[in-house]
């Protein structure tokens, strides 16, 4: 059937979708239609069948349907709006969890030449308690996703593991309670850990560091670690130069 959406029927409670055959010239409501509910089945067989290793091929899902690339977008878009919407994903993703350490890592795709980044966040069991697709790193945006995944959690979290991406030393401290940070360097010289133990007394921010190769991750007891610590005070305030000062020239001063 070539079908088209031709408005809602405001004659009808709920003001369904009013949807014509170009072929035949029928209208029908995709709600009450045979030929809309058997296509529901027949849509889960096709994109079954375009899945390939637990990737969809959006190219050959392209060609089932014959439709074009923005049709297909809007199609996944849909579905996973109703995904995230039905009471099952909605159950899964408030059940509590009994963990007192998270992981979080990232991965990055190009859309329309454009990087995103899918940030996940996983107890030690390997459980996803938070994913999203963000175009920025920032510590604002990751804190927000640690916020959600936290309160899936049934203990305070304690143990905060995570990359060397300096955004994540900022959420660490703000997450506003006593954890351990412990970052694992992917970038040379490799084989390096980063372990920051952080205290909070009123605002400020006590954090002890040390700094020592992934043996410590080996169970061999024995490991060779620098150690080093500050004092931060946590202040909230404006962003910007300090009231008073001006703009420079840019030179850099010795």
């Amino acid at each position: 059937m070539n079908l088209i959406c031709n408005g809602h029927d405001t004659r009808v409670k709920g003001d369904p979708q009013n949807v014509v055959c170009k072929d035949c010239g029928k209208a029908f409501y995709p709600h009450t239609s045979y030929h809309a509910k058997q296509f529901i089945p027949d849509l889960k067989a096709v994109i079954k069948d375009c899945i390939e290793g637990g990737h969809l091929n959006n190219q050959r899902l392209k060609a089932a349907l014959h439709k074009s690339d923005s049709t297909i977008s809007t199609l996944l878009e849909r579905i996973v709006a109703l995904v995230n919407a039905s009471p099952i994903a909605k159950a899964f993703w408030s059940q509590p969890v009994d963990a007192r350490a998270l992981f979080a890592d990232e991965t990055f795709v190009t859309i329309n030449k454009k990087v995103w980044y899918i940030v996940a966040i996983r107890a030690p069991d390997g459980q996803v308690l938070n994913i999203d697709v963000v175009e920025h790193r920032t510590a604002h945006i990751l804190l927000d996703l640690f916020i959600a995944a936290m309160k899936r959690l049934v203990a305070p979290l304690t143990v905060l593991i995570t990359d060397g991406l300096p955004a994540y030393k900022n959420v660490a401290k703000r997450i506003g309670h006593d954890l351990v940070h412990v970052q694992c360097i992917h970038k040379p010289p490799y084989k390096r850990v980063i372990i920051d133990q952080i205290h909070h007394e009123g605002n400020k921010i006590f954090t002890t560091t040390l700094a020592t190769g992934d043996d410590i991750l080996k169970g061999t007891n024995a490991f060779v670690a620098q150690e080093s610590s500050r004092v931060e005070t946590n202040v909230k305030g404006k962003r910007g130069r300090p009231k008073g000062s001006k703009n420079g020239s840019g030179k850099k001063k010795q």
